[in-house]
């Protein structure tokens, strides 16, 4: 067995691509709301720490839904932007950049861009004065010390890190952005082989340029639904399951580079000495 194979769907003709895609975002989708209903239940007999390690993973599970999502919105060609798309699947940074994003609001996609930028970073300056102390990449230092011990040096010399066990901290059972969007896509039957196929050939040809809009995202996102209304593949639901899509379903980021950006610490020790 070989697993982490999420590359080879890119081999498969269009029918089996759309096929396995579906099946797949049903399986991701059903681990992500048991992981948010363990969550639930940790949060209601008061234990942060389980709550907080489950919020992480179902977030993250539920982002592996969109990154498959883009990878149907994303064009064949260049191949290798698609089979890049595939392979976030497997990158922790790829995916909690999906999360987050779910929660963002840019005006253009090129205001996405900037967002998407910063959270690349591998340190960056932070404190009361902005820059008092030099961080890890934030989204991968959130994660692992949710969830790991570990040993680190820091400016004022080595210490433990740990994960907060404090009872606290806050316990909320909202489900969390992706989450919600990922079942809003699920319940009004965008994740069918033959929805999917309509939306490949919808959204592949829209090239999202820097001054791409807000509001002709959300257009995009509407005719979305009213296509698969007309081919009679959208679910009936209640409305808000549809505004849900209209409003929040996010810009396609299959074209912006999610990898870590290196930094170099020696160049942000000489801003912090200025």
């Amino acid at each position: 067995m070989r697993t982490k194979a999420i590359r080879d769907l890119a081999q498969l003709s269009a029918p089996d691509f759309f096929s396995e895609i579906s099946v797949g975002l049903e399986h991701i989708l059903n681990n992500a709301i048991r992981l948010e209903q363990g969550r639930n239940i940790l949060a209601e007999h008061k234990h942060p720490h389980g709550h907080r390690v489950l919020l992480g993973i179902a977030e993250e599970e539920a982002a592996k839904f969109h990154i498959l999502v883009d990878a149907v919105r994303c064009p064949l060609v260049p191949r290798k932007q698609f089979t890049q798309q595939l392979g976030r699947f497997c990158n922790h940074l790829a995916k909690g950049i999906y999360a987050e994003a779910c929660c963002w609001r840019p005006d253009t996609f090129g205001r996405l861009t900037e967002y998407v930028g910063r959270e690349r970073e591998e340190f960056y300056l932070d404190g009361p004065n902005d820059v008092d102390w030099i961080f890890r990449n934030r989204i991968l230092q959130s994660r692992e010390e949710t969830i790991y011990v570990d040993y680190a040096e820091t400016d004022e010399g080595h210490l433990w890190l740990t994960p907060p066990t404090s009872d606290s901290d806050l316990l909320f059972s909202h489900t969390p952005a992706t989450l919600r969007l990922a079942q809003a896509l699920r319940d009004s039957g965008c994740i069918t082989p033959e929805a999917l196929a309509l939306i490949a050939k919808l959204w592949r040809p829209v090239e999202m340029t820097a001054d791409f809009h807000w509001a002709d995202l959300r257009k995009l996102n509407s005719q979305t639904l009213e296509e698969l209304d007309a081919d009679s593949l959208l679910r009936e639901q209640p409305q808000e399951v549809y505004s849900t899509i209209v409003q929040d379903w996010p810009f396609p980021m299959y074209s912006l580079d999610l990898s870590l950006a290196s930094v170099d610490r020696a160049v942000l020790k000489e801003i912090q000495e200025r």
